[in-house]
């Protein structure tokens, strides 16, 4: 019995298929949150795939049991999250702008210098 190992197109199609949708398309909206949020967020966002992918088995059915660490691992990664996020909630835009323009000015001021 012999197995073929040639590409065919239908094969060559399913692959570029795949590729586009797991790595262009992943990049592109990671790439997107960036500019909606900032990085550290998109990053950490990145890392609830983790947390999720508990809660897909667990839909699925094919929780099986998995061991206390791994579960309390998710929940840190989902409090990191919102830690993360909590950060700019405190800041008014007034402040924001005087930060950005604080650092500004130090950075002409050693230009002058």
């Amino acid at each position: 019995e012999t197995v073929s190992h040639i590409l065919t197109l239908p094969i060559f199609l399913f692959l570029l298929l795949k590729g586009l949708l797991d790595n262009v398309l992943s990049d592109y909206l990671w790439a997107r949150a960036v500019i909606l949020t900032s990085a550290t967020v998109a990053s950490v966002g990145v890392g609830l795939t983790i947390p999720m992918a508990f809660v897909a088995d667990w839909f699925m059915g094919n929780y099986n049991g998995t061991q206390n660490g791994e579960v309390w691992g998710a929940i840190l990664v989902l409090i990191g999250f919102v830690f993360v996020n909590i950060d700019g909630f405190g800041k008014s835009e007034e402040q924001e702008d005087y930060d950005g323009d604080h650092v500004n000015n130090d950075a002409e001021s050693v230009e002058d210098a």
